[in-house]
């Protein structure tokens, strides 16, 4: 069943807490790129050995081991994308079962450049993750279970997890709400029915707008 549906919002992070939020994205951003390269040099071995010595290889050929492969990987579509993409960039010219060593180049043409400290956008797929000064911010824009996608990612795992942790104390500025919405919520006619709701809040700030109001 579809559910198209949409995510945004900011949480204000105290400074005491900043720098480690921020290691715990690019920590995640780092693992998951080579785990991508780590199964991209494993499609590479096995599609070696399992096309070595057939004749008259032909595309369809490659493509069936390929698929193969990835289906022992059960990846998600994203990682599919990339390894797929990886393994294309490194194979040998007019052979099917013969690959270069993959590159930083090819991984940062696939995978984007490599993130670091300084980094302050994250793009994971269906979501971005922004940093401004001490704020955090999420967006997913709307499309068929991008929510859920989402916050599969593990890079988006590891901003939640670490937003959680957080002590936000008493300042009513710190904090936030992530609001989201949906086509199913948006059909909803009663009075207040349509409009965004909140799916996290944390913090005073977080409270403040979770409360009810009449």
């Amino acid at each position: 069943m579809t559910k198209f549906d949409s995510e945004s919002g900011s949480v204000h992070v105290p400074t005491r807490a900043w720098a480690g939020v921020k290691r715990s994205v690019l920590e995640a951003a780092l693992e998951h790129r080579d785990k991508v390269h780590g199964l991209a040099v494993t499609m590479q071995e096995r599609l070696a050995v399992k096309l070595k010595g057939k004749r008259g290889l032909r595309q369809s050929d490659y493509q069936s081991a390929k698929n193969d492969i990835l289906f022992s990987f059960n990846p998600t579509d994203e990682v599919e994308n990339f390894v797929s993409r990886l393994v294309a960039k490194s194979r040998v010219e007019g052979s099917f079962n013969r690959f270069k060593k993959i590159t930083q180049k090819h991984l940062d043409e696939v995978l984007g450049k490599k993130p670091n400290t300084t980094t302050k956008v994250f793009n994971l797929g269906e979501a971005t993750i922004s940093f401004g000064d001490k704020v955090v911010y999420w967006n997913v824009p709307e499309n068929n279970h991008a929510v859920e996608r989402a916050h599969e990612h593990p890079v988006s795992c590891a901003l939640f997890e670490a937003l959680n942790r957080v002590d936000y104390g008493k300042n009513r500025n710190m904090g936030g709400v992530i609001v989201g919405n949906d086509e199913y919520n948006r059909d909803n006619e009663d009075v207040g029915g349509g409009a965004n709701y909140i799916t996290h809040a944390y913090g005073p700030r977080g409270d403040e707008r979770s409360r009810p109001r009449y």
